[in-house]
This record gives structure tokens, C-alpha cells and sequence, in this order.
């Protein structure tokens, strides 16, 4: 599957997806994030990319900019088939920008069901990712921050919270570096994760991003 990220001039950004013949096919094939993003490391985009599209993936992701070795064994060990492989590949050790500040990801599961972030606590900043069909456009500051983008159309048909997670988890990931994101905190009760959230953090770890599901 290629991956293309574009931006238009006003800095908002779409992720398209291109399937091979091994591939499944996304309905959308394309998405969208309904704000301005000026950082983002080629590492943080691929990941982001893989938790929008990777349970379509069959073979293989191409992206554009290359990657570095383990972001692309962490990709491989998320997906569902372990044989899957990403390219291109940067050989040439690149630090990924940290952050300090604490995310707690809000998020729409369902036309009527949505998880809202806590209040606002020293530290920590909220996020809840929108629906682009409930709100045109977004709010952002390093507090509170409101994203509208079609990321629920990527969940799965299932009620499983963690399955349809996934997308808005690729959201933070978009921001992280403009809001100086470190660790993000998600609905659960506890930190003993399923599978498919517990592989989701893994490949979080990857570039730098913790994954929790309490304020403990």
C-alpha cells in the first residue's frame, strides 16, 4: 500500500492510501485533519499512517519520506501479518523530537457516543478528536484543543472501544509535536491493556510516546 501525505496552503493535511493487489481496500481511501500542522518527523507520519490504515495493509506500506529501522519493526510487529515490510529506509540515526506535556485523548466512537477527555489538570493538556461532520474546522492551544477530521470513518464496525480507538490515537500522534505531546492517556479502566492496545502503545514507544490509561 503507498502512503501519501499532502498538505494544502494553508497547512492542513490529508493521508491517502493507494492498495496493491494484496491490499484490502479503505472506505475512505483518504484522510483528513481539519487543522494546520507545521512539525511532524517522517517517523511519527508513518505511524500515524499505520494506525489509520493498518488493517487494510496486506504486503507492504511505502511512504514517502523514508523511515527509520525500528519505526518499521515496530510497524511490522502492530500489523496484524508480521511479514509486512515499510520503506523506504533511513539508515542515518535522526532524533525524534520529545515532549513533556501529558495528553488526555478524548474521542467520538458513534454518531451518538462520544468519550470526553477529564477536565483540565496541571500539566496536562485534552484533546477530543471530532468528528469533521460535527465540526468545521478546530481549536487548538496547549490546554484544551478541539479536532474535527473523519478519523471515526476508519474504526471498525465493532464495539470493542479499542478497535475503534485506533484512528483518534493517529490524531494525537499528528500533533504531538506541535503541542509538545510525551504521553497520552486514554479511556480504560487501569493500564493492563487488551492485545490491540497494548500493540498500538508498543508501536507508540517507537517514536517517543507513552500510552496510559489512568492519571496514576
Amino acid at each position: 500500500m503507498k502512503i501519501d501525505i499532502d498538505r494544502t496552503q494553508d497547512g492542513r493535511m490529508t493521508i491517502s492510501s493507494t492498495p496493491n493487489q494484496y491490499d484490502g481496500y479503505p472506505s475512505p481511501s483518504r484522510f483528513h485533519l481539519e487543522c494546520s500542522i507545521k512539525n511532524l518527523s517522517p517517523d511519527r507520519a508513518a505511524v500515524a499512517s499505520a494506525l489509520l490504515f493498518g488493517r487494510w495493509v496486506g504486503s507492504s506500506l511505502e511512504f514517502d519520506d523514508p523511515i527509520s529501522p525500528l519505526v518499521a519493526a515496530s510497524i511490522a510487529n502492530y500489523l496484524p501479518l508480521s511479514t509486512i515490510t515499510s520503506s523506504p529506509i533511513d539508515l542515518e540515526p535522526r532524533a525524534i523530537p520529545g515532549g513533556s506535556r501529558r495528553l488526555a485523548l478524548g474521542f467520538r466512537e458513534s454518531r451518538s457516543v462520544v468519550h470526553y477527555p477529564p477536565d483540565y489538570a496541571a500539566g496536562v493538556s485534552t484533546l477530543l478528536s471530532e468528528s469533521s461532520a460535527e465540526i468545521s474546522g478546530s481549536i487548538l492551544s496547549m490546554h484544551s484543543s478541539i479536532v474535527g477530521s473523519n478519523a471515526i470513518a476508519f474504526a471498525p464496525d465493532l464495539d470493542a472501544i479499542s478497535l475503534g480507538l485506533h484512528p483518534h490515537l493517529a490524531v494525537a500522534v499528528l500533533l504531538s509535536e506541535d503541542l509538545g505531546i510525551g504521553s497520552i492517556f486514554i479511556p480504560s479502566n487501569g493500564d493492563k491493556f487488551d492485545e490491540s492496545t497494548a500493540r498500538a502503545a508498543n508501536l507508540l514507544s517507537a517514536v517517543r510516546l507513552g500510552l496510559f490509561g489512568s492519571y496514576a
